[in-house]
């Protein structure tokens, strides 16, 4: 016990000195409510734009529209990038029920342009819809002839959940933190010793390379499970302080559900970090190692992805490591009733695969090949 202390003690010193693996982990971790705020404060200033939506208005004189285009947020400006020209005979041929033409002229190829371009087409489309309606009913025809159907749309989901679309790309994030988070230290504590001759020295004490793998793991393991509890506590004080219900977003986590989101990624945690080491130790040097942590990153959040796109669903599949954390996230958000059997097989199955990740790079560490990187 006294010599596993002095590991773990020699890890930490090692770790708190190591000044970019702090960075990294702190930098990662504020990633996450960082690019949510990004995204809340472009959603709120394209809300706020399309308020007030300044358009050359040209040739109009018909009160009614007037004042219809004036309740849909349009204002006119003859410096507008956006113009909407009427035709000179304008009320002549309302009267006599011919088809008028609109000209919207504008540089389409700018996105604002082109939102504005859009929003004025489904206004002019709705007071279109209103004088046809007008007409039919002046003529004593029930204007519901030429709309037989009376599409009604319900939305069941609970306020919870009203976010989840948005919210489902937080599991990416939260992949990519907790393999990054200690990336930094798992390099430098494996093939970073190893060039400096310091791992060989660790191992002629007389301490068990299970020990060691476990000692490095662990601290690798607090700085992956520190950018994630950054990152993750982030985004819910993100998304309770900023007001994402303007969008029609609601994100409401209790404790009790946030708690079992960090448990669920405890095991997934030490498995990435375990799975870095793996990668390191079979690479020949430090450069080599850094190339191959990032397939260690993508490979898993291409998998979260084509998971998240595709139809497989099967009860077997959400109980591996990675599926099953990413459908216990998505269960939380949405509010959806929770599955403990399920949680509690991906959670074991997660754990046993700790296990034998942690046995097999205890052996690797008795080879002489893995120790000299040959």
């Amino acid at each position: 016990m006294y010599r596993f202390s002095a590991l773990i003690n020699k890890e930490w010193l090692e770790a708190i000195r190591d000044k970019r693996a702090l960075f990294l982990t702190c930098f990662m971790g504020l990633m996450g409510p960082g690019l949510f705020i990004l995204i809340f404060t472009l959603l709120q200033n394209e809300i706020s734009s399309n308020e007030n939506t300044s358009v050359n208005i040209i040739n109009l004189h018909y009160p009614a529209l007037e004042n219809h285009l004036t309740q849909q947020g349009f204002e006119h400006d003859s410096d507008a990038p956006i113009s909407i020209e009427f035709p000179t005979d304008m009320t002549s041929a309302l009267s006599q029920a011919k088809k008028i033409t609109v000209v919207i002229k504008g540089n389409l190829a700018n996105q604002n342009n082109q939102s504005a371009a859009a929003n004025i087409e489904r206004s002019l489309a709705r007071y279109s819809q209103q004088i046809s309606t007008t007409r039919l009913i002046a003529r004593g025809i029930n204007p519901t002839i030429i709309h037989p159907f009376d599409i009604q749309v319900e939305n069941s989901a609970n306020p919870a959940s009203s976010g989840a679309i948005i919210v489902e790309s937080m599991l990416h994030l939260f992949i990519m933190v907790i393999f990054i988070g200690g990336m930094s230290y798992v390099i430098d504590s494996s093939a970073g010793e190893r060039e400096r001759h310091s791992l060989e020295l660790l191992l002629m004490q007389p301490i068990s390379t299970t020990e060691v793998i476990l000692a490095k793991a662990a601290m690798a393991w607090l700085l992956s499970m520190t950018t994630f509890m950054i990152a993750f506590l982030g985004v819910l004080v993100v998304f309770r302080l900023y007001p994402a219900n303007e969008f029609g977003l609601s994100v409401e986590m209790s404790t009790f559900d946030a708690l079992v989101i960090i448990f669920a990624f405890l095991p997934l945690s030490l498995l990435a970090v375990l799975l870095e080491y793996l990668l390191a130790f079979q690479s020949k040097s430090y450069k080599e190692a850094q190339s191959y942590m990032n397939f260690v990153v993508f490979i898993p959040m291409g998998l979260s992805m084509w998971l998240q796109f595709s139809s497989a669903d099967h009860a077997i599949i959400a109980w591996l490591p990675l599926v099953g954390q990413q459908h216990i996230l998505d269960a939380t958000f949405k509010d959806q009733p929770a599955d403990w059997f399920s949680y509690g097989g991906v959670f074991i199955l997660t754990c046993v695969i700790d296990v034998l990740l942690i046995m097999s790079l205890a052996k690797r560490l008795r080879n002489e090949k893995t120790i000299l990187g040959l």
